[in-house]
């Protein structure tokens, strides 16, 4: 994930500007990413067991560990191709698992939400190939996408919160 882009609108930037200890260098940005995705299975979990305090605790790990990937491989000098890639699919697996989740839990007299999160599917996947291969130019173009990138640790658990609700509610 890029840094943000907008040091004015960003809460990622508490973390990224925030005191770095080089010990954290020992650590690999691609296990913490592994460790994410771990949060992650454990947010699938209770968003399937209707357990709301810990979808959202497990939902703002997994976006920690996301944010720390990117910090410790910058700061230690740790990047490499295929961490990008893997935090790319990190990240596209989990959005795209949610709204899977959410299509399931749905009652078929909400066709519409399922076609809303079906259409959400395929804009997302199209959007994060686009961003690659564009550099994030397709983010940095875009201030709602710029708004939501530079607050991740906000925004991806409320966007979880919210996919949650939608599934237990209709």
């Amino acid at each position: 994930m890029p840094l943000p882009f907008n040091d004015s609108l960003a809460l990622d930037n508490l973390f990224y500007k925030a005191h770095f200890p080089k010990s954290m260098c020992i650590l690999h940005p691609n296990y913490i990413t592994t460790l994410g995705n771990v949060f992650a299975l454990l947010t699938f979990y209770f968003f399937m067991k209707n357990q709301f305090w810990l979808v959202l605790l497990f939902a703002f790990f997994k976006q920690l560990c996301d944010i720390y990937d990117g910090i410790i491989a910058r700061k230690c000098n740790k990047t490499s191709t295929f961490g990008k890639i893997y935090d790319i699919l990190s990240d596209t697996f989990y959005t795209i698992i949610i709204l899977l989740l959410t299509i399931m839990k749905v009652s078929y007299r909400f066709k519409w939400i399922k076609l809303i999160c079906s259409f959400l599917i395929i804009y997302y996947l199209y959007f994060t190939y686009r961003s690659y291969h564009s550099n994030y130019e397709t983010i940095n173009n875009s201030p709602l996408s710029r708004i939501m990138h530079d607050n991740t640790i906000i925004t991806v658990p409320l966007f979880t919160l919210f996919f949650y609700y939608i599934s237990i509610l209709y």
